[in-house]
């Protein structure tokens, strides 16, 4: 699982990198696109802060997750407004170093949000947003020898306080705020259509 993270983590640190230096220009006459006039987004980023670690905690015990992993798409409906999906993947495990007790927790998440710019230039954006969904946890939980298993249905909600977004097809982007995909949330977008 660390090899995981690590990877995702080094593909998301080269993407800005790497795609910021290929506009997009516009088939007939080589003019760059800017991204206030691109309506359809998708993107993938990574979340750390989620509040779902921070709501079980116990003193005795040991917690770990690598955070949230997201994918969405959102459609702009103007230079302003935008509305959108997005789904995302949290695991999180905590055990009791002083038992056999040990408990992890997977979180699929489905959120539909609005974002709303108030900056909007031709290779910078900035956003505040506000989502709502749902989450399933996939839970085991393995005390003395026996794994249970089960599942549980719970909320979802992340509030985007301060976003912003450099570029202008392909982008990275990062997001300031609270909710279960997280405080802190990094990523790459690319813009097409109109």
């Amino acid at each position: 699982m660390r090899k995981i993270v690590l990877l995702f983590l080094f593909v998301i640190g080269l993407f800005p990198i790497t795609l910021v230096a290929q506009d997009h220009k516009t088939e007939s006459s080589g003019v760059l696109k800017n991204q206030a006039d691109l309506y359809n987004e998708v993107y993938a980023s990574y979340g750390a802060g989620s509040i779902l670690f921070f709501i079980k905690r116990h003193t005795e015990y040991s917690y770990l997750s690598p955070g949230g992993f997201m994918l969405g798409y959102s459609r702009h409906m103007n230079k302003v407004i935008s509305v959108g999906f997005v789904a995302s993947y949290t695991p999180i495990s905590y055990s009791n170093p002083k038992s056999t007790f040990k408990h992890t927790d997977n979180y699929l998440q489905g959120i539909a949000n609005v974002r709303f710019s108030y900056l909007n230039k031709p290779v910078f954006r900035m956003y505040s947003g506000i989502g709502i969904g749902i989450t399933m946890n996939y839970y085991s939980e393995t005390n003395n020898g026996v794994t249970t298993n089960a599942q549980k249905l719970l909320p979802a909600g992340q509030l985007t306080l301060l976003g912003f977004r450099v570029g202008r097809s392909f982008s990275g982007f990062g997001e300031f705020g609270v909710g279960t995909n997280g405080i802190i949330i990094l990523g790459v977008s690319y813009k097409f259509g109109q």
